[in-house]
């Protein structure tokens, strides 16, 4: 009887606890849905991509072709060509914010250049680093990585286009 009595007041205690203590969790602010693809809007280049949303990859990465970095007044430029599916082209030059090196999903580590954009998707703008490589061969020209992603949006992995 005793047992039971002392397991009564620990499970008051407990949930008066919890009332006065509630918990915090990194869920509990409201965040966005998003589908695996999306269609985003690149500030900085005044184009739309469909882009394949990548909780696995660190950093946002572009589809970039001709890219050629080189110093100007000390400071790091790079310079590339850029498409979007409709087939709209434009040539950019950008300061590098770092170069990185990134292991591919095939497993190969490639050197690449990485610079600021503003990327918006749905209402949500956020200025990230973006990596610059040929994507190409691949289906989506750009892939949204945790960084744009991440305490603002959870990936739906059975839904595409939430917004638009």
């Amino acid at each position: 009887i005793r047992y039971l009595q002392l397991m009564n007041r620990i499970s008051i205690i407990f949930i008066l606890t919890l009332f006065l203590f509630p918990l915090k969790s990194v869920y509990t602010r409201s965040r966005n849905i998003c589908g695996y693809i999306e269609k985003v809007y690149i500030k900085n280049l005044n184009l739309h991509y469909v882009a394949l949303m990548d909780t696995g990859a660190h950093f946002c990465t572009l589809h970039a072709y001709g890219i050629r970095g080189y110093r100007k007044n000390n400071k790091l430029l790079v310079t590339f060509f850029t498409r979007n599916r409709k087939g709209k082209r434009l040539k950019k030059t950008m300061p590098v914010e770092k170069v990185v090196w990134i292991r591919s999903s095939i497993g190969f580590n490639q050197k690449r250049y990485a610079v600021f954009m503003k990327i918006k998707l749905g209402k949500q703008i956020k200025r990230v680093i973006v990596t610059l490589t040929n994507r190409n061969r691949q289906k989506q020209l750009m892939i949204v990585g945790r960084n744009f992603l991440k305490n603002y949006f959870l990936v739906d992995a059975g839904k595409k286009f939430y917004h638009y």
